[in-house]
């Protein structure tokens, strides 16, 4: 009506007639559907038959239960469970339903899990267990519960961090550290533990040059065992190919060199030691980088070309070394890596005198494994004698040979500040280790923090070692 009082009747009339015309239309259509399911249920064969729940997305297993448990939905995860789903089924990254629950702080879910078989040591892509994700979040009772079902707390990640290294929260580190004690798990456990990746890549090679195999022969990842030893910072396993006659040169898929791959990850003894047995830092990738390029910050690379620049005295060194190989001046329970590290323990137990007598050893017998870059000024050095250390004690060193990021500075102030004396560590967060490095005639021994940081992919390369070698 109040179009009508605007003027407009006749515009208006129209729509309304229009509108009525189309409900008569709708009317008469459904009348007619009306008459046509009477006639399909007369006949109901000539009807194609409906297909009712007819499901065309099917989501797998894992995605299933991990979607389930992210949700939190405990009823869904035990129906699944009882209806035959593995509680250890993993997405593309390695995580699993009970590295999930960890993380949400889910005991509940964690209970459940580990009831239908979860596996409490799981594995992700970055080797974490489900004790490294909630040590890492500081969850206290989700702590106590995996380890009460039997976590393993010397399990190491990709980076060689067992869960007491990685948690910051002070009562779950405590808890760890606790239950470390409870179990009787010492440092020489946990760091046989953070060996174990080499020395199972070591003895796998070393059975394969028994059985004359090919030791240059490159894996479904396109590495060669150099190249991945070169990735990890194994220098034990890197000094057995070489000696092997292994090329320190030779490329892999991508074209790279074992050199090319250490200073990517910044692992300077690996460049030492495939320098001092010919490697060429000077040889270009395809894309046109040398190692001194592919160096990630200016630190690394300014080490990079120290070592390069000695090279013609870590060659005649190693020569010396090869040479005198039979004499074996240093007993080590893991001998030939051109770094060595002692516990704590040992250190402390080592008197100044048999620092000297062993320096002198060493240096009768001329055996040089690393030198002192241009600069190192002597104000700058940690003398042995602060640290009664010794630099090849035939019953406590050990050759290392995982260390990741060691962040070795090439000027003296930024050595000395990370070199480090024994009542500066902090026992309770850290478990240190320090590398010994003999030098020169005027430079005996210095201390360096390292930190242990290796890559997933570089340390599933090196467990699937054996993969490239027939008959391991």
């Amino acid at each position: 009506m109040n179009h009508l009082q605007n003027g407009s009747p006749a515009l208006d009339m129209k729509r309304i007639e229009a509108a009525k015309a189309n409900r008569q239309l709708q009317l008469e259509n459904w009348r007619n559907y009306e008459r046509q399911m009477q006639v399909s249920d007369k006949h109901p064969k000539k009807i194609r038959p409906h297909k009712a729940h007819c499901l065309n997305v099917k989501f797998t297993d894992n995605c299933v239960l991990l979607d389930a448990t992210l949700r939190g939905d405990c009823e869904e995860v035990e129906y699944l469970l009882s209806h035959g789903i593995d509680p250890n089924i993993s997405n593309v990254d390695g995580l699993t339903a009970l590295h999930q629950a960890c993380i949400d702080n889910d005991s509940v879910l964690c209970n459940l899990l580990l009831n239908y078989g979860a596996n409490v040591n799981a594995r992700d892509a970055d080797l974490w267990t489900p004790l490294h994700a909630a040590s890492t979040c500081g969850y206290l009772q989700i702590c106590q519960l995996l380890i009460k079902r039997g976590a393993d707390l010397k399990a190491c990640n990709a980076d060689g961090l067992i869960p007491y290294d990685i948690c910051d929260d002070e009562k779950t580190s405590d808890f760890l550290q606790s239950q470390m004690h409870k179990f009787g798990i010492s440092p020489e456990d946990i760091e046989e533990a953070r060996s174990a990746p080499e020395m199972k890549m070591l003895s796998d090679l070393k059975t394969a040059r028994l059985k004359r195999y090919n030791l240059n022969i490159l894996d479904t990842q396109g590495a060669a065992p150099i190249h991945v030893a070169a990735a990890c910072g194994y220098c034990e396993v890197g000094l057995f190919l070489l000696q092997s006659g292994v090329d320190p040169n030779s490329l892999d898929a991508d074209g790279w060199t074992p050199s090319h791959v250490a200073a990517c990850w910044g692992e300077m003894e690996m460049i030492r030691l495939l320098v001092s047995h010919g490697g060429d830092l000077t040889i270009p990738t395809p894309d046109g980088r040398t190692a001194f390029t592919i160096c990630d910050n200016d630190e690394t690379h300014d080490e990079v070309c120290t070592i390069w620049n000695m090279r013609e005295k870590l060659r005649s060194c190693a020569k010396l070394m090869d040479s005198n190989s039979s004499i074996k001046p240093f007993r080590r329970r893991r001998s030939g890596s051109l770094i060595h590290r002692s516990s704590l323990r040992d250190k402390s137990n080592l008197s100044r005198r048999e620092a000297k007598e062993e320096a002198q050893f060493a240096h009768s017998s001329s055996i040089c494994l690393t030198d002192v870059p241009s600069g190192y000024e002597k104000d700058d050095r940690i003398r042995h004698e602060n640290h009664n250390i010794i630099a090849g004690d035939r019953n406590t060193l050990h050759t290392s040979a995982v260390f990741k990021n060691s962040n070795l500075s090439s000027s003296p102030k930024s050595r000395k500040q990370k070199s480090l004396t024994s009542n500066q560590i902090d026992d309770r967060k850290r478990d240190p280790r320090f590398p010994i490095l003999l030098n020169s005639d005027d430079y005996e021994y210095t201390t360096e923090e390292y930190t242990h940081s290796i890559d997933s992919a570089k340390v599933s390369c090196s467990m699937d070692i054996c993969k490239c070698l027939p008959g391991l």
